[in-house]
């Protein structure tokens, strides 16, 4: 199994940033039959300076011990549930860190309006370090010195 670089800012994942007309896209299907239990799901990846939610996806569905887990990228992450998607996003836009959702920013106006769905939630150490560094210390030094700068 691969391990998520926690020393790479968007944990070996490339960022994508669609262009879109300014409304929500619901998570979407993979269009494959499967056997299980399936559930779609957006992916929430913290990469510093900004954090992206423009990426879906759908997997099988394995619980253990009440806690549900999805396998993507080769990786077992937690699901979360949509209740908590909100809250999430408000720990970052609280501290106006920009959050891109398909080609739009998520402001704290904005998340109102967005229905929440299911979510795993990717966040890389050095990744966590500089969004902690840059928004919540505002620290410049800290950031770039993170950055190898």
């Amino acid at each position: 199994m691969v391990k998520i670089d926690d020393h790479d800012l968007h944990g070996g994942r490339a960022v994508i940033h669609y262009g879109g007309d300014g409304t929500q896209t619901p998570p979407r299907s993979d269009n494959r039959q499967r056997v299980n239990d399936a559930v779609l799901f957006y992916v929430v990846q913290v990469c510093g300076s900004f954090v992206n939610v423009s990426e879906s996806a759908q997997r099988v569905l394995f619980r253990v011990n009440r806690t549900s887990y999805v396998t993507f990228e080769r990786e077992k992450h937690q699901l979360r549930p949509a209740t908590q998607f909100k809250a999430t996003i408000q720990q970052y836009t609280r501290h106006d860190c920009p959050v891109y959702m398909a080609g739009f920013d998520l402001t704290a106006k904005r998340l109102q309006t967005i229905e929440p769905w299911p979510f795993i939630y990717i966040v890389p150490t050095i990744a966590w370090q500089a969004f902690q560094a840059l928004y919540v210390e505002k620290n410049e030094a800290k950031y770039r010195a993170l950055l190898g700068r």
